[in-house]
């Protein structure tokens, strides 16, 4: 009799043992199957992602983009800035930094060497630039390409045979944040040759967003402290061909002290005072696809 009794409770643990791990098993498929089957775990240090029947190890010391990144914003070279992220953003990415001259996307540095495609209503010109040349003045171009800041405006000065002079933004919203965001100079290592690009200036440390593209061979401004930062390389002459009726009545250069309806009114006033202008569609940074 106590035998059997002893067999009765055992066959009890045994069904109730079962059941229990057929609930437990339950419970796992569903947790899977919410979770597209992918479980992730904390063990012996390292973030473990099991997916299936595979298993990844994800040490925690390895860096993943974003800090990488940010270990990068928090580190600081000879210019206090840090290296580009992507070369294009996206376009709320963009308008923040274009409002706001403060962001932190102004602080990213250049790459090395650069080109960029510039869509004008005579058709396209390339731009090479080189970061040593001009660190300050390259970082700014590289980031004003990026942020759209050229697109829809207007070469506003353009004089034959000296220069072709572009860089108000044609949104008077986006031009007024930006008409006083002087930066440091660079050091002259370069000279104002035809087809080099340099910064408009009105004196020591008060280069903006206002480019230049030397038409001719102008070496003279070197003594000036107009550096270069790169050159056209391909579409010189697209660039000659920009209309250069108006010469200096279409806003003229910084220290003419003409420009005011350029900031105040922007396209507007060019297209209405200045129709014959050619306009700077876009302009993009060059990916290499290689």
């Amino acid at each position: 009799m106590m035998q059997r009794q002893i067999n009765l409770r055992t066959l009890m643990t045994l069904i109730l043992t079962a059941a229990a791990c057929l609930f437990v098993a339950s419970c796992a498929s569903r947790s899977d199957s919410m979770t597209g089957s992918t479980l992730m775990e904390h063990e012996s240090g390292a973030l473990r992602i099991r997916q299936g029947y595979q298993l990844f190890n994800i040490p925690e010391e390895e860096e993943s983009p974003l800090r990488t990144r940010k270990l990068a914003e928090d580190s600081s070279n000879a210019n206090s800035a840090t290296p580009a992220g992507n070369q294009t953003l996206n376009a709320s990415g963009a308008r923040a930094a274009l409002f706001n001259p403060k962001h932190k996307l102004w602080n990213e540095a250049a790459p090395a060497v650069f080109r960029a495609r510039f869509e004008t209503s005579k058709g396209a010109f390339v731009i090479e630039a080189h970061r040593e040349w001009a660190p300050h003045g390259a970082d700014r171009f590289f980031n004003l390409i990026r942020t759209g800041f050229f697109d829809d405006s207007r070469f506003f000065r353009v004089r034959a045979a000296y220069i072709a002079q572009f860089g108000v933004a044609g949104d008077p919203a986006v031009a007024i944040k930006w008409r006083d965001q002087t930066m440091l100079d660079d050091p002259v290592r370069q000279s104002n040759k035809r087809g080099f690009i340099a910064y408009a200036m009105t004196g020591p440390n008060t280069r903006t967003t206002q480019i230049y593209v030397n038409l001719a061979d102008n070496s003279r401004l070197d003594g000036e402290g107009f550096a270069p930062i790169g050159e056209v390389i391909e579409g010189m002459d697209v660039v000659d061909k920009l209309y250069s009726g108006y010469g200096e009545q279409s806003g003229g250069g910084m220290r003419a002290g003409k420009q005011a309806k350029l900031f105040e009114e922007g396209n507007a006033y060019l297209d209405r005072e200045f129709p014959k202008l050619d306009r700077l569609l876009r302009a993009s940074i060059v990916v290499d696809k290689n």
